[in-house]
C-alpha cells in the first residue's frame, strides 16, 4: 500500500505542476516565435522526471521485488540518453538523430538486459537477441513521431500504456518501481491530454514524443529483465503497427508523401472527416484491448501467440478505421481493399522488372 500512497502522490504532483505550467505558457507559445528554452513545456516536464525517478532511487534504494537489481547510475544513463536525443532534435540533425536512436537504444539493451532472462539464449546467441530487442525499441522511439501529426493523440497513448505498465505491475507482474515511475508520468501526460482535449493548447513537438518514447522504452527494458518481454512489446503494438503500415504505402504502394505520417492510419481517416473524439476512441479501444491481452501474456504458456493475436487485431481495426467511409463492410471487405492494393502493386514491380 505504501507503493500505490507514494504513486498517487507523485501522480497529483505531476499533474498539478504540468497543468500550471499549461496555464503559463498556454498562448505564449505560438508556432510563429522563435524556440526558446525557457517556454519549452517539455523540458520542465523532463525535469519532473529526472527528479522524481532519481529521488525514488536514492530515497528507496532496496527494491526487493526485482529479479535483476535496478542500478541508480542506469536511471541517470536512461536520462542522460534521453536528453541527447532531444538536444540532437533542437539541433535539427534528422540524419545523425536517426542514427543516434538506433545506437543509443541498442546500447541501452546490451547495458540494462541480463542474459540470463532472454527467452531465446538456449537457441541463437544471447547478443543478437538483445541486439534485436534493442532495434525494436528504437523503433518505438522513431515511431513516436507517427502520432503527433493531431493534438492530444500521443498523450492519449502514452497515458494508456503507463495505465497498462501500472495494472501489470499491481498484479505483480512488474516491479514496484515501475508503480512510481509509470505514475509520475502519468500525472503529467494526462495534463498534456486534459489542456490538448479540445485545442492544440499545449505545444509538444517530435523531439519531445521521442525522448519520452526513450524513457517509455527503458521501462520496457527492465519488463525483459522481469521476463515480461511479451507483454511490454504487446503494449506499444499500435505505433509500431502503424509504422509497419507506413512503410507499406510509402514504398510498396508508392504512396509518397513528405512526411510519414500523412500514411498513417489515422490521418487518413482524419482526412476523410473523422474527428479528434473518434479517433481518440480508436486510440482508448485499440489500448484497451492491447492491456488486456499483456496481462494475459503474464500466464501465457508460450511468448508468441498473443503478441501475434495483438498485431493482428490492431492491424484489422486499423483498416477499419482506414476506411472509414465505407462503415458497413464486413472484416473481410474492409481488409480487401488494402491487401488488393499491395497485390496490384507487385504485380506491377514485377511487370517493370519483365520490361527491363
Amino acid at each position: 500500500m505504501l507503493w500505490l500512497a507514494i504513486g498517487v502522490l507523485l501522480f497529483v504532483v505531476t499533474f498539478t505542476a504540468t497543468t500550471l505550467l499549461g496555464k503559463i505558457f498556454i498562448n505564449k507559445n505560438s508556432e510563429l516565435e522563435e524556440y526558446t528554452f525557457k517556454k519549452d513545456v517539455y523540458l520542465y516536464m523532463f525535469l519532473m522526471f529526472l527528479i522524481g525517478s532519481i529521488g525514488i532511487g536514492f530515497f528507496l534504494p532496496h527494491f526487493h521485488d526485482f529479479v535483476v537489481p535496478l542500478k541508480i547510475l542506469q536511471i541517470a544513463g536512461a536520462f542522460f540518453f534521453a536528453a541527447i536525443i532531444y538536444l540532437l532534435f533542437l539541433l535539427e540533425t534528422k540524419k545523425l538523430l536517426d542514427l543516434a536512436v538506433f545506437a543509443l537504444s541498442i546500447l541501452s539493451a546490451f547495458w540494462f538486459i541480463s542474459k540470463d532472462s532472454l527467452a531465446f539464449s538456449a537457441f541463437i546467441p544471447y547478443q543478437l537477441e538483445i541486439l534485436g530487442i534493442g532495434i525494436l525499441v528504437a523503433l518505438f522511439v522513431l515511431s513516436a513521431k507517427i502520432l503527433i501529426a493531431l493534438p492530444s493523440l500521443y498523450s492519449s497513448f502514452i497515458s494508456m500504456v503507463l495505465i497498462g505498465l501500472l495494472l501489470i505491475s499491481l498484479i505483480g507482474g512488474l516491479p514496484s518501481y515501475v508503480i512510481l515511475f509509470a505514475s509520475l508520468m502519468l500525472g503529467a501526460w494526462i495534463a498534456v491530454l486534459q489542456m490538448n482535449f479540445f485545442e492544440f493548447k499545449f505545444k509538444i513537438n517530435e523531439g519531445a514524443v521521442m525522448s519520452a518514447n526513450f524513457l517509455l522504452g527503458a521501462i520496457l527494458l527492465l519488463g525483459v529483465n522481469e521476463f515480461a518481454a511479451p507483454s511490454m512489446l504487446i503494449l506499444v503494438i499500435y505505433p509500431l503497427a502503424e509504422l509497419i503500415w507506413c512503410v507499406i504505402a510509402d514504398y510498396i504502394l508508392k504512396r509518397h508523401v513528405p512526411d510519414l505520417y500523412l500514411n498513417a492510419a489515422y490521418y487518413t481517416a482524419f482526412e476523410k472527416g473523422a474527428d479528434l473524439q473518434t479517433l481518440r476512441a480508436f486510440i482508448f479501444k485499440l489500448s484497451v484491448t492491447n492491456i488486456a491481452l499483456a496481462l494475459f501474456q503474464l500466464y501465457a504458456p508460450n511468448p508468441f501467440t498473443l503478441p501475434f493475436l495483438g498485431f493482428l487485431i490492431n492491424f484489422w481495426l486499423m483498416a477499419k478505421l482506414y476506411n472509414i467511409d465505407q462503415p458497413n463492410q464486413t472484416l473481410k471487405q474492409t481488409n480487401t481493399q488494402f491487401m488488393q492494393d499491395v497485390k496490384n502493386e507487385i504485380e506491377n514491380i514485377k511487370q517493370t522488372f519483365k520490361k527491363d
